[in-house]
């Protein structure tokens, strides 16, 4: 269901399920911060982690820290990136802050920083990775991220990983190096449950076959799998002979089938398959979102 209804304008692409999706995963992020991670003394990564510093160090309330920090990151992002990812951004950042309030008085679940640290990152990463999946974020490193990106032409990997390595250097001196190992254990699993959510629920086989009869199983494929097939021209090395060579992406539950159905054909038939750790378009993944 669109938010905005009108002609043309970049509101009609802001989904109310979207903006559902980040406020949800921002409350799932808060409430790992102050169930798991606050009580244990411990980080995140990008600027949750930097606004949980400065409570340690200060006593200043964390949400206000978070938006405090979050107002020159989204004056400089706005120059570089599209309004409807600031948007989306924007609506993250404020419902991170709000629930980081409005969770500080929930109870501890686990006095142990490893235990705490584990459990934290996976709560953590699927906020997050559910905020992702929204097409939007909660604010902080990944605004300036994406706008780095745009401006200097930093990858957004880039940018992650050198704020978090300078972020857990000063709470290692600061604190405890042990804790900030902890923290780093946590970060790599928040990390590992964001990717899985992002691509790992996209799976797919990317399927290459070369056949002398590549029409009749590419006839086959699309009646009975109805799934796509690309054609592309080939010839063996050895006997120069031209082939027209099947390219198709299909999910792993399809791969049984489809084998089933390339060596019906022809049983001396090639096969290539080869995991897809992210497919776009018809029958998949929507469109990539566009900041």
């Amino acid at each position: 269901m669109k938010f905005i209804k009108g002609n043309g304008n970049f509101l009609d692409k802001i989904l109310i399920s979207d903006l559902f999706m980040i406020v949800v995963g921002a409350f799932l992020s808060t409430a790992a911060f102050n169930t798991l991670l606050i009580p244990n003394r411990l980080l995140s990564g990008g600027l949750g982690g930097v606004s949980v510093l400065g409570h340690y160090l200060s006593g200043w309330n964390t949400s206000i820290i978070y938006i405090l920090l979050n107002i020159p990151i989204f004056i400089f992002g706005i120059r570089y990136i599209g309004r409807r990812f600031i948007i989306y951004s924007l609506v993250g950042a404020l419902s991170f802050s709000a629930f980081l309030s409005l969770t500080q008085n929930f109870p501890e679940v686990i006095d142990d920083p490893l235990l705490g640290g584990i459990l934290g990152g996976l709560l953590h990463g699927l906020g997050a990775g559910i905020v992702f999946r929204g097409r939007g974020s909660t604010g902080g490193i990944d605004v300036l991220a994406v706008a780095l990106k745009k401006w200097k032409g930093f990858s957004l990997g880039q940018t992650t990983i050198a704020f978090n390595i300078v972020l857990m250097g000063v709470y290692g001196l600061a604190f405890d190096l042990k804790l900030a190992v902890y923290t780093l254990i946590s970060m790599f699993i928040m990390t590992w449950v964001i990717d899985s959510m992002e691509s790992g629920l996209e799976e797919a086989r990317s399927v290459i076959i070369i056949s002398s009869k590549s029409r009749p199983i590419a006839n086959t494929i699309l009646i009975k799998l109805h799934r796509g097939v690309t054609f592309l021209d080939g010839a063996g090395g050895y006997t120069g002979e031209r082939h027209e060579v099947i390219l198709c992406i299909v999910n792993p539950t399809e791969v049984p089938q489809l084998k089933e159905i390339v060596f019906e054909a022809d049983d001396q038939a090639f096969l290539i398959i080869s995991n897809a750790r992210e497919v776009v378009g018809r029958g998949f993944k929507v469109g990539p979102f566009e900041y």
